[in-house]
């Protein structure tokens, strides 16, 4: 995966500087001071869990900018994370677990870390760090970040002390730490822990140098660098203001497009319907394909088309698919139809639309986009759909949306949640800026998004389509870096 693969690059700048740096300190200041194979074990482990750290959440070769955006880059609300817990518990454990091996490693370095409050209050400082930085970042600061590093940091601290319980248990000796330097005869203990812990802090700001430097080095590299590192098999990033081209790799090659057409889908419902109506759940859902995505509609629902087309866009439900497709089928044909019938009226409204707006390059035969033979569609098209699409302001809200709660006319309650990592606040790749839009995913149209953002006053749409589950996001930011 890229980003594994552009870690790495930290990982190894860093490891090379710290050596150069830990060589000269022995050498030079602490002399006859040497420290155990144990310890500088413990300092390799540092370094690259602090690239690690670091790569993941300052590096600039994933967005830089000096204009703070305050509104959207800035969270000062204790605990949001907490809202609807059980939907963004993947979150917080994720949050949480990455600051935990520092709290493991601070009492390791250092006798001094071994008191709890002293570890905790390094690792706060370490995540406000991070958090001030990040205002510059696409990701944006979050203060319920550094709250779950603190926790993260105290249950590694726990562990670590834990760990040391069993071992003094196991060994009966009490005098026996793992981190121990070799004392040198010439020195106080507590004189040369306090030299280590100026070690520690001297390694983790190289390390930071190291990843911030590195990730400048490869953000301002030339076009060339994003050519060679986009994984998409066809991806196109457009001005929607102007349309001027911004970045074009084989847009006008027919691909399959995925759950993409479900922009089409809605663009068309919305010609023929209100959003108010009211519709009735019924056989058509049996066209869903077993392992297609869904929103769990039953036979019998009863919701508005509003509640479709939540469903419709955000966790990309084929089932409300075909319920709009039937439903919007039926109202085009003026009379009694059966099923199939209003699907296949459905289908040629909306390439009758497509065509309309200017996307002639593509066929669409199911209102899902699941993959059959002979529906096709270009990047350029989807672009041009997309364009459309965020013109309507009812689609541009939906699609825009983290997390909606929906409660059916017969009582039912759902609530769904984007497949959009872009737009997800905790996720790694969001960017405050984009304001929707679509996913797609499929043995023939592997990943794909479509997605649109404001930077600078202007609209941008960008379609990354054939990338893999984490190139979609990467090649996305990738590409709007390339409007800087």
């Amino acid at each position: 995966m890229q980003f594994i693969q552009t870690t790495i690059t930290y990982i190894i700048s860093a490891i090379i500087i710290c050596s150069i740096y830990n060589f000269t300190i022995n050498r030079y200041i602490l002399k006859k001071d040497k420290i155990s194979k144990e310890y500088k074990f413990i300092l390799l482990c540092t370094i690259i869990y602090l690239s690690i750290i670091f790569s993941l959440n300052i590096s600039p070769f994933y967005g830089f900018s000096t204009t703070i955006n305050w509104s959207d880059n800035l969270n000062l609300n204790p605990l949001r994370i907490l809202y609807n817990f059980r939907f963004r518990l993947t979150s917080i454990i994720k949050e949480i677990a990455i600051f935990i091996p520092l709290g493991i490693l601070l009492p390791l370095i250092s006798k001094n870390f071994q008191r709890v409050h002293k570890s905790l209050i390094i690792g706060i400082f370490i995540s406000l760090f991070i958090e001030i930085f990040q205002l510059f970042l696409y990701k944006g600061s979050d203060i319920d970040s550094v709250i779950l590093s603190g926790v993260g940091t105290l249950i590694g601290y726990f562990i670590y002390k834990l760990s040391l319980e069993i071992k003094i248990y196991i060994l009966k000796d009490k005098n026996n730490y793992f981190c121990k330097y070799k004392k040198d005869k010439s020195k106080n203990l507590s004189k040369l822990y306090d030299e280590k812990i100026i070690y520690f802090y001297g390694l983790m700001f190289l390390v930071f140098i190291t990843v911030i430097t590195t990730g400048f080095i490869m953000k301002f590299e030339n076009l060339n660098f994003y050519n060679n590192k986009i994984q998409a098999s066809n991806a196109y990033l457009i001005n929607a203001d102007n349309n001027n081209v911004i970045y074009d790799k084989d847009s006008d090659k027919k691909i399959a497009p995925a759950s993409t057409t479900k922009m089409i889908t809605a663009i068309t419902v919305l010609d023929y319907c209100n959003i108010d109506e009211k519709v009735i759940v019924g056989d058509e859902i049996k066209y869903v394909c077993y392992d297609a995505s869904k929103a769990g509609l039953k036979k019998g629902n009863i919701l508005t088309v509003k509640q479709l087309l939540d469903g419709l866009l955000l966790p990309s439900g084929n089932d409300s698919a075909y319920v709009l497709a039937k439903y919007t089928g039926e109202k085009i044909s003026n009379k009694k139809v059966s099923t199939e019938e209003a699907i296949a009226i459905f289908i040629k409204a909306i390439n009758e639309k497509a065509k309309s707006i200017g996307a002639n390059n593509s066929n669409f035969l199911r209102p899902d986009g699941y993959d059959k033979k002979g529906q096709y569609t270009t990047a350029s098209d989807l672009a041009c759909i997309a364009k459309y699409f965020m013109k309507s302001k009812i689609l541009s809200d939906i699609v825009c949306q983290y997390q909606v709660n929906d409660e059916f006319i017969d009582g039912s309650k759902v609530t769904y949640e984007n497949t959009n990592e872009l737009i997800n606040p905790y996720s790694e790749y969001y960017y405050s800026n984009i304001k929707g839009l679509k996913t797609g995913s499929s043995s023939s149209a592997g990943k794909c998004v479509v997605s649109a953002a404001d930077i600078d006053n202007k609209t941008y749409i960008c379609v990354v389509m054939g990338s893999s589950d984490e190139g979609r996001w990467l090649d996305s930011l990738y590409l709007y870096q390339c409007i800087k």
